[in-house]
């Protein structure tokens, strides 16, 4: 019997208040996200890394999504600045762009093992990222793990949780 991966709901975010910072140079597409997102959501948009530096720098935030190409620093650069500023802050990155075989960009995601969005996406897809990252963040957190071991045992949770098992495993 053939397994279908579950899709993770993002009900937790029409309940829960979450901060989240908008890293994106097109006016139009920060505010289709940040529409999106408030009024339950305490939302920072900014249009390039170097602001976004700023921000990281005097708040926490339970999500950070960021365009891959944006002036002054992009988005590579913007990730390195805040592993340095706040470790603990990179398994909460959800990555756009519209670049999606652009081999620099590729390369950066799976070095990582970070979460991608392709341009265009719709809201839904949003949500389920950010949903998957609050889970993550949760389950990091209960394991008391640093950034990157925590990050992996809990994508292992989650994947576990998501994937159900075919019948006579």
């Amino acid at each position: 019997m053939e397994t279908k991966p579950l899709t993770l709901l993002p009900t937790t975010y029409y309940y829960e208040s979450h901060k989240i910072l908008i890293l994106d140079d097109e006016e139009m597409l920060a505010k289709f996200i940040r529409f999106a997102l408030e009024p339950k959501n305490i939302v920072t948009v900014v249009s390039d890394g170097v602001d976004g530096v700023r921000c990281v720098q005097q708040n926490d935030y339970d999500v950070i999504i960021c365009d891959m190409m944006m002036p002054k620093l992009p988005g590579d650069m913007f990730y390195a600045a805040v592993e340095r500023i706040k470790p603990y802050l990179c398994s909460r990155f959800i990555f756009m762009t519209g670049y999606t075989e652009d081999p620099k960009i590729k390369a950066f995601i799976e070095k990582i093992d970070g979460l991608m969005l392709h341009k265009p996406f719709k809201t839904a897809d949003v949500l389920e990222m950010m949903a998957f990252v609050q889970v993550r963040t949760h389950l990091a957190g209960l394991a008391g793990m640093g950034n990157d071991e925590g990050r992996t045992k809990a994508d292992e949770e989650v994947r576990l949780r998501l994937v159900p098992r075919a019948q006579g495993e």
